[in-house]
């Protein structure tokens, strides 16, 4: 897990770990601070739970890196999507004020399991069953998932192991609690074999059939955009800029001919002359 970690963090500036004070946050918040990386901590109070307040105040006793405490209201209609877009505004405010580069998730195999068979059983095409991602960016903000490789359980062990106490969540009705508590439990007791190891595969081949259809239009597109610049870049030039603008790799720039490309979260520019900077 740590490696997951480490090479996650690798060539990065400073980060955000979303810390709710589960297993899965609290196991990554114990891994960053072993790994040794620059990160600060929000912990965003839903309102969902009445022992969410006493819970944010545990976390913020505890937690020796900025800290920093948001709330959200009750969503009053789609709580799940309601929910979603308050964390990714709260997300963006901390980044653009603190200066920190992305953000940091917990989501590990089970919730990636999860979210494939809800695509699954919604219909979904085949390239949209990639579920969860180590490295998306979405509207500029990058989000981090270094531990999807690793099941929840493995991450209570790791915290058992060395004593670390963490927050256990009462069980909704959602259906993310059913899937989680009574569907994939069904399925594994009755196909007789763990689903979970199964539905992460479909997500990575579902992914790799993306990233294949995507690369190729990315790179015509990219083409077109120089060709209406005037310059012809080589091959392996324009397989770097693709690769930087799929990774949403930020304040990247490289020479071609006499100008310089720059890319910034999915960004692409390009200056025909530096000596017009």
């Amino acid at each position: 897990m740590i490696d997951s970690v480490k090479e996650i963090c690798k060539g990065r500036g400073p980060l955000l770990l979303a810390l709710s004070g589960g297993p899965d946050s609290t196991a990554l918040y114990h891994l960053m601070k072993e790994v040794g990386h620059p990160f600060e901590v929000v912990h965003i109070d839903h309102s969902w739970r009445e022992e969410s307040k006493e819970e944010a105040a545990l976390l913020q006793k505890w937690v020796d890196v900025p800290f920093h405490l948001r709330h959200l209201q009750k969503p009053q209609n789609n709580a799940e999507d309601e929910a979603r877009q308050g964390r990714l505004g709260i997300y963006k405010e901390i980044l653009e004020k603190r200066g920190l580069e992305a953000v940091l998730l917990g989501h590990h195999a089970d919730d990636q399991a999860e979210t494939v068979l809800k695509r699954v059983f919604e219909g979904a095409r085949l390239t949209k069953l990639v579920g969860l991602e180590k490295e998306r960016v979405i509207d500029g903000l990058c989000l981090l998932r270094p531990l999807l490789d690793f099941r929840k359980k493995e991450l209570i062990t790791w915290l058992q192991a060395r004593n670390i106490s963490y927050f256990v969540e009462t069980p909704s009705n959602d259906l993310r609690s059913k899937m989680r508590l009574k569907i994939l439990p069904f399925l594994s007791e009755n196909f007789g074999k763990e689903i979970v190891p199964t539905l992460c595969r479909l997500a990575q081949d579902a992914k790799e059939l993306r990233e294949e259809k995507e690369s190729f239009w990315l790179k015509e597109v990219v083409s077109d955009y120089f060709d209406d610049q005037g310059v012809s870049p080589t091959r392996p030039t324009l397989n770097s800029v693709s690769w930087h603008l799929t990774r949403g790799s930020r304040k990247k720039e490289m020479r071609i001919g006499k100008g310089k490309v720059s890319i910034d979260a999915g960004i692409l520019t390009y200056n025909k002359r530096i000596d017009e900077e």
